[in-house]
């Protein structure tokens, strides 16, 4: 069996802050308070405290999404930081060139900071297939190509190369972000030991903090952590970007 402390307090002070920001209607606190105690749990290798944590974690974040969708009849497109809400709002927030995935990154966090409900996204310039990659930058890179929410005429002036003026469609956004998650989840080793693709998952969760499918194969990979115990072989990260395959 997989070793847990003799002093989960800061898993449960965590938690406790999660449902209380919660009761407040604060659910941007309350995801970070729970997704804290996630990482906390792993450290500690409580694998038990990891799946309340991941439940808490689970529904602050589905109301966050909630939240960001309610103020948004589209996701709003960003190229510049000059073209953000000043001050930021509420919403959703489709970045694109020159803007890159890690200023998707910055932005969730600085709209975090402020308690702000927010799902943000990043795309690449249209491939010559006609196609978007979108990124999600967190611990790890991931990268996926997708269907613009229209079709575009190739554009070779403009860094972007196409000229699609927005929003975003809100149905197209949910669905890039999933494609995002779907691919992450499709580069990991089922064969791995569970403790390991606890912490592959983690990193994807760091890129994808909102994407369910990552939370199930979290929740399910640590269950099996629970039962079995630490790995002696180094752990073996997967590549779960693949730039050349663009």
């Amino acid at each position: 069996m997989s070793g847990t402390t003799d002093n989960p307090e800061p898993i449960q002070r965590l938690l406790a802050q999660a449902h209380e920001a919660g009761a407040s209607g604060d659910w941007v606190g309350a995801s970070v308070a729970a997704l804290d105690a996630i990482h906390d749990a792993r450290r500690r290798r409580d694998f038990a405290g990891m799946a309340r944590a991941i439940g808490a974690y689970r529904n602050a974040s589905a109301q966050v999404i909630e939240l960001a969708e309610h103020e948004s009849d589209g996701a709003m497109i960003i190229s510049r930081s000059a073209d953000a809400p000043d001050p930021l709002c509420a919403g959703c927030y489709l970045l694109q060139p020159p803007m890159i995935g890690a200023d998707a990154t910055r932005l969730r966090e600085a709209a975090f900071a402020g308690g702000l409900p927010v799902r943000v996204l990043a795309r690449e310039p249209m491939t010559r297939d006609g196609l978007w990659p979108v990124v999600a930058v967190g611990d790890v890179i991931v990268r996926a190509k997708v269907e613009p929410p229209e079709k575009l005429q190739r554009v070779e002036g403009v860094i972007t190369k196409d000229a699609y003026p927005g929003p975003a469609p809100l149905d197209w956004f949910r669905a890039a972000i999933g494609s995002l998650g779907e691919t992450a989840l499709s580069r990991l080793d089922a064969d791995e030991p569970p403790q390991h693709r606890v912490d592959d998952l983690l990193e994807i969760l760091s890129a994808l903090p909102e994407h369910t499918g990552v939370l199930d194969a979290l929740e399910s990979a640590g269950a099996e952590a629970q039962q079995k115990p630490a790995p002696t072989l180094p752990r073996r990260r997967p590549v779960i970007d693949d730039p050349y395959s663009f």
